[in-house]
Parts: C-alpha cells; structure tokens; sequence
C-alpha cells in the first residue's frame, strides 16, 4: 500500500503535455481539461468525483497515459485491487515499454498471488530495466518461486540470498519479507523466522496470514509466552475478528485462566458496533459460559441480557435450547412457538424455526419438524441448515437423489459445511458408492482443522475397512491439534489392535497414564485389559483387572464385570460362577448384578438356573429386551421350540416394539414359509431402523424373491443400493439377485459369483448364480450351479428356490425353454 500511495503522488505532480493533429485539438484539450480537473479534486480528497472525470477523459481519449496510471493509482489505493488490476493491465497493453506500469502490475499482481501475470510483466520489465531497484526486489520474488516449482535448493537458496540483500535497503518491502521467512521456515531456523515475521508485521500489521505465520511458529517452538503475546497482538489488530477472538479465549482456557478468558468474551461483546452483532457476541459468551459454568450461570446470564419482550431472537432461542437441554422439552418448545408468533423472515427468525424444527424431531413430531423446515424453504430457498435436515429426512426414506441434490445446494452456498459434507457421506453410502463417500468424509475432516468429531468418523470409516494406515494417519494428524482428545486416542488405540502392532498400543496407555486423570488413567487400563485379552494373554488380562479391582476396594463395578469376562473367556468356568456369585451376593437387587450373574450360569452350561434368573428378571422388569432373548435363546439352545416360540410371544406381548425380539419373530416366520409376515415385520424394522444395514439387506431380498411386481422390484432397488459394494456374501447375492430381475446381466453375475462362492451350502444363492448364467446365455455353467443347489442337504423343508432350480435344471437337460 506504501508503494501505491507513491504510484499516486506521482502521478499527481505528472501533467500531460503531447500534443497532437490539429483535426483532433478540441477533444485532446477537453480531456487535458477532465484529467487536470481529477487532479485537482484528487488534491481536495474527492477521490469518486475525481475518478467520474478520469472516465470523462477515457471517453475522449483512450489512449491518455497519465490518466489511465492515475486511475489505477487511485483505485488501488481505495482497495479496489481487481479494478487497479484491469487498468494496469490496460495501460501496459497500450504502453508495452512503461517501466513504471509495468513495475507497479508486477507488484499489484505479486501480493494477489497471480502468478502467471507477475512472471510475464515482470520478466518483461526485467528486461527493459534489470538495475532498477524496484525491478530487482521483483526479479528476486521471480527467481525464488521459479525455484520453488523446480525443486532447485540451490537456486532457492540464490534468490533467498538476493532478498536478504535486497531488504538492507529496502525495509519495507514485504515481497522480500515473505521470502525472507519462507527461507529461514525451511531451514527449520524457527528464532530467525520468528524475528524476520516480527519485522514483515512492523511494515504491514494488516497482513493477517503472517500474524497466523507467527502463531504457528511458536506453537512449533512451544513459546507459551510468546504465543500468548502473539495472539493479543492478533486480537488487537483485529478486533472484530471472531476467530482472532476464540484463539485467544482458547488458549487462556488451556492455561487454566478461565476468568481472562471471560473477560477477553466480555470485551468481545462491548465492543460490538451495533445490536445485531451484540446479540451474535452474546450468543458466544453464553455458551462460553454454559460451557464452563454450567447451564445454570448460562441462564442467568441469558436472563440479564433478555431485558424485555423485544429482546434479540438469538438470545431467547438459547434460553430455549439450553432449557430444552435441561429436560424442559415442553417449556422450552411453547417458548419458542410464543416467540414466532407472528414472526417475519429474518435470518434469526429462521434460525429459530429450525431450532424448534429439532426440538419437534427430537420429541417424536416429525410431522410439525418438516412443517417449520417447509416455512422456512419458502421463504428462503437455500437455508443451509433446513436443506440439511430436509436431506437427512430424504435419505432415511431412500430419497437418496434428492437428497443429493438438496445438499449440493446447500454446499454450493456453504462450501465449508462439514455437517453437509457428512450428510452427503451417508447418501453416498445409502447409494452403496463407499469411495464418495470416503472423499466427503476425508474432505469434511480437512475443512474442520482435523477436528475431533470429523476426524473420528472419517477414521471410523477408514476402519470398517481394515484401512488401519491411513485411519492411523488421519488420528494423528488430528491429535496435533487437540492432543489431549480421550475418544481419539481410543480410537488410534483400536487402530493399533487392528495392526496388531501391541508395542504402539501399550504407548497409547502409557501416554494416557501420563496425563495424570482419572478418566484417562481408567481408560488406559481398560485398553490395557483389551491388548493383554487380544494378545491371547488371558491369564495376564485376569491377573492385571483382578489387581484393579482389588486397588479399588471392589468398588468399581465395570473393573469387577471386566474380571468376570476375563475369566470366563481363560475358560475358568468355576472361578468365573464363584466370582459371579459374589457379586450377587453382595447386592442380590442390584440389576447388572442379577443379569451378569444369569449371565455366566448361561455360559458355564447350568441352563436350569441361568433361566430361572432371567425369568425372574422379565417378571422384575418386562421391558428388559436381553433377558427376554436369552430366555428364547436357552429355550432353543435346550431343543424346546415351541417353548421357545411360547416365550418369544409372551416377550412381544410385554414389549411389542423390541426390535431383536422382531427380528427373531420375522426369522422364525420366514423358517415356517411365512415370507409374507417376514416381509411386514421387516418394513416395521426398517422404518424404525432405516440405517441398518442388515435389516435393509433382509427387506430387500424378501421383496426381491417373494414379489414379481414392479413397485415392489424397484422398492427393492432402491433399499439395496447401499449393498453395492459389499463384501459380505449374503448382501452380494441380494445385491446381484435384484440386479438381474432388473436385466442388468454382467452386475448381477459379478456379485452373484462371489456370493455363490462365499454360501456354498445356501441352495438359494446358487440358483440364483444359475439364473443369472441363463441370462448370460452360458447354459452349461446355469446346469451346474443348480445341481449344486440340489446337491445341498439341509434340515427341514427346503426352499422354494430348489424346486425351482430343479426345474430349470430338466429343462436345460429336455433342451426346453427356461427362465424364471
């Protein structure tokens, strides 16, 4: 900016003097006349009207140097860097050879990082004036990422070298700056780059990405004071500044210095330069205070600042949000209805409806949730986070595409949106495109700053498919940032099971006993106990958590249940009944207690008292779905199915909705032939439980095989699409099943194959494998499959699909026509 305002002082004291044709005298001097009459007004501070009198002299003449060189001054120095752009580029194209324009695009294009335009003019006025000091300090900026791209040291270090010199004479120029720190970062000379980025901020204390530059550095040198000094100083150049704000409160908090974070939020919310912005601050400092204080301070401060009826709406959706929080669903949701009474369309006022909008879903009204989500739509069509919710509603019904579409809106508008982006993760998924879905949650995790619960997710994907090094990486990354983040090194502990790599496990548990706490010293022996179990080092597991329990005086209940298991799994079924005996000894009423100890009698093989125990728990508690379970369970296991079925509508009775106990009952149906009861249970489960993947897969296969109609085919399609890259056989064959009731012959084989391969002994997968070969016209290879599916012996009725494979198999055989 210095540079401009001299570009604008000479341009000032330059008067033009050419003279031209007589033909064209009069508008040469109507343009003299504009062009001095914008210098004088430029003299005066009228810098608009100045420039509506340079336009007057491009009308007249175009081709006017000086008035084209002072236009691009001026607007260059009222920040209209695009503007100054587009002219210097004009000028240059007009006067090819002008040193000054040239230098001063060059310049303009260098702190706008438009490399392609500082490398053509400036080499080009490199040519014309390669000593020029100005030219010199560019060339150095030039040369220096030139070498950057080459990957040339040698060369980098040159140019770096140049620029040093270079800034002994020139010490403000903040290109040669930039260069300078860059040069001392990859030399890893942490003091020196602190010291040169404390001399670029003297010349240009606006240069917000240095000030960032300099907190990074000195997390790196772990200056805790310099850090702090360095964050005020941000704070205080950008007072305004949200982020600039946080960092600091942040960092106070880490400190332990609570009460100077308050203060900083305080000061935060007095400076605010009108209502609107006080009320957001507001917002800010309560949840500061919700968060540190609790809910309780949080509402008193949000009762002082609500001083009448007309107070923000921000402040009181907060009050009913935190009041919602506190179990006052119903207080907190009539105060909201109170407030939109009536109300407009204003940001704050849909924000508001939408906050109400979750409180409904959250109680059961989905119905009055998408009422308030569709008010707002129509009065603003790409309110992010109504677009979200409504996605997330379109998804649970496998409306995957317009879904997609609502997000793509919302992202276009909101491209940082890691909440979008998670969204738009699980319709890809729902869509079974799992590589999408990774790039969304990669890039959701990226946006964030690697924050903790984006990075946990994208790392609990990268689990589920056994993808441990990068799921390794992803934590870590993360855990630089927020080191001290129990869930995440939970999870890198779980990655390090997966790699069975146990010396990097234990350093996990050595690393949380570190902290000092008592959660994380609890959680590093639990994963203690789990590496020791998952070496197969059970009798060391029984010893450790035996020696836990005894450290806490048998108080910790979980570390005693952990005892228990160990033993159970060393298959020291004995200790494991006296152990369990003990515990319900000493509290016969306590409920985890009676179920553990039903538990282990079920697991030692004393059948007679495990279910006298569970049912002594149904009757105690009817809606206690496990034990209802293991009561149909040990029923069966014993050879009674009838019992067991006795028991199974007894517990359905008592808890009509337990989903295990439906899932039971729909399998029992489908054993007996009843598809058509299966079928209807599993629509109920999946309405209640549309993301489950196995219950998806069970109503898409049912509706597949038991249904010939199209709605219910395309139903099926639509459910099964999550399945399509699927590495379980039984979701392949459903996947590769539908696929060719559907005619799409080459993907149903592809899954069909693997899935045939994967259930030898399932007849149905491998008339399916047959049919598909039949529609392939590979007739040889249909014969096969379906002998084998008539090959296979299984225990009571078989299913409908072997009458059919036998069919088609005497058709192939009599050279009869086949199909389905």
């Amino acid at each position: 900016m210095t540079q401009a305002r001299s570009r604008l002082r000479a341009a000032l004291l330059t008067l033009a003097l050419t003279l031209t044709l007589a033909a064209c005298q009069s508008a040469e001097e109507r343009a003299q006349e504009h062009y001095e009459s914008a210098v004088a007004l430029l003299e005066e501070g009228e810098s608009e009207r100045a420039l509506v009198e340079l336009r007057n002299v491009f009308d007249l003449n175009g081709q006017h140097r000086d008035a084209r060189a002072l236009y691009a001054a001026t607007v260059l120095e009222m920040g209209r860097t695009r503007e100054a752009m587009g002219q210097y580029l004009r000028l240059v194209e007009q006067y090819p050879e002008d040193r000054e324009a040239l230098v001063a695009l060059s310049q303009l294009a260098l702190t706008q990082g438009a490399w392609d335009i500082v490398r053509r003019y400036g080499n080009r006025v490199r040519d014309l004036a390669p000593e020029d000091p100005d030219v010199r300090a560019l060339a150095a900026s030039i040369d220096y990422a030139d070498a950057l791209e080459a990957e040339d040291p040698e060369a980098r270090r040159a140019a770096a070298e140049r620029a040093l010199a270079l800034l002994e004479t020139r010490p403000d120029d903040l290109p040669l700056y930039r260069i300078a720190i860059d040069d001392a970062l990859r030399a890893q000379a942490l003091d020196t780059a602190v010291e040169r980025l404390d001399a670029a901020l003297a010349v240009a204390p606006e240069a917000r990405d240095l000030h960032d530059m300099r907190l990074r550095v000195l997390v790196g040198q772990q200056d805790m004071a310099g850090l702090e000094a360095a964050l005020r100083a941000r704070r205080a150049q950008f007072p305004d500044d949200r982020e600039a704000m946080s960092d600091l409160v942040r960092f106070l908090l880490s400190e332990d210095r609570g009460p100077e974070a308050e203060a900083v939020l305080a000061d935060y919310v007095a400076a605010a330069p009108d209502a609107e912005a006080q009320s957001e601050r507001q917002v800010l400092r309560i949840g500061f205070l919700l968060e540190q204080r609790g809910p309780e301070a949080a509402l008193d401060a949000l009762d002082t600042a609500i001083a009448d009826a007309e107070a923000p709406t921000g402040l009181r959706s907060l009050r009913a949000r935190i009041r919602f929080d506190q179990g006052e669903t119903g207080p907190a949701i009539a105060e909201l209805e109170d407030l939109l009474e009536g109300a407009g369309t204003s940001d704050a006022e849909n924000d508001a409806r939408i906050l109400l909008a979750r409180m409904l879903e959250r109680t059961g009204n989905r119905v009055g949730a998408q009422r308030r989500v569709a008010e707002v739509l129509e009065a603003d069509a790409g309110q992010i986070e109504a677009l979200k919710l409504r996605a997330a509603w379109d998804i649970e019904a496998d409306a995957v595409d317009a879904a997609i579409a609502a997000l793509r809106s919302a992202l276009d508008t909101a491209p940082d949106d890691t909440g979008a982006m998670t969204l738009m993760a699980q319709a890809h998924l729902r869509n079974g495109d799992r590589a999408l879905a990774g790039d969304m949650l990669s890039l959701a995790a990226d946006v964030s700053g690697r924050a903790p619960e984006e990075t946990r997710r994208y790392a609990a994907f990268l689990m589920q498919q056994e993808r441990w090094l990068a799921a390794e990486e992803a934590l870590i990354a993360a855990l630089r940032q927020t080191p001290r983040n129990l869930p995440m090194m939970l999870d890198l502990a779980r990655v390090y099971r997966g790699m069975e790599d146990w010396v990097r496990a234990s350093d996990v548990e050595r690393s949380l006993r570190g902290w000092g706490t008592e959660e994380a010293t609890q959680a590093a022996d639990g994963l203690q106990a789990i590496r020791l179990a998952a070496e197969g080092r059970t009798e060391d597991a029984v010893a450790f958590l035996e020696g836990l329990a005894g450290e806490t005086g048998g108080g910790d209940l979980s570390v005693r249940l952990a005892v228990l298991r160990a033993r159970l799994s060393a298959g020291d079924l004995e200790g494991a009944r006296a152990y369990a005996d003990t515990l319900l000894a000493e509290e016969p009423d306590a409920l985890v207690r009676r179920l553990a100890h039903a538990a282990t009698l079920q697991a030692v093989g004393d059948l007679e008292a495990a279910e006298a125990g569970f049912r002594a728990l149904v009757e105690d508690v009817p809606q206690l779905e496990n034990a209802w379970m293991s009561l149909v369970r040990l029923a069966y296991a014993q050879g009674d199915s009838d019992r067991a079925e006795a028991i199974l509508s007894e517990a359905l009775a008592a808890l009509p909705e337990g989903p295990n106990l439906l899932w039971t009952q729909a399998s029992l149906l489908e054993r007996r032939g009843d598809a058509e009861g299966a079928l209807a249970i599993y629509e109920r489960l999946y309405t209640a439980a549309p993301n489950n993947v196995v219950i998806a897969n069970n109503l898409a296969s049912l509706l597949s095989t038991l249904r010939d109609d199209a709605d219910s085919l395309e139903r099926a399609w639509t459910v099964a699409r999550r399945l399509r890259e699927a590495e379980i056989p039984a979701f392949q064959d459903t996947y590769g099943w539908i696929a060719h009731r559907r005619g799409d012959t080459e993907t149903a084989i592809a899954h069909l194959e693997p899935a045939a391969a994967g259930l030898p002994d399932d007849p149905a997968v491998q008339y399916h494998l047959g049919m598909a070969y039949l529609a392939a016209d590979r007739p040889e290879d249909a014969a096969a499959q379906f002998r084998r599916a008539l090959e296979i012996e299984l225990p009571g009725p078989p299913p409908p699909q072997v009458a059919r494979a036998r069919a088609e198999l005497e058709a192939l055989e009599a050279g009869a026509p086949t199909g389905e």
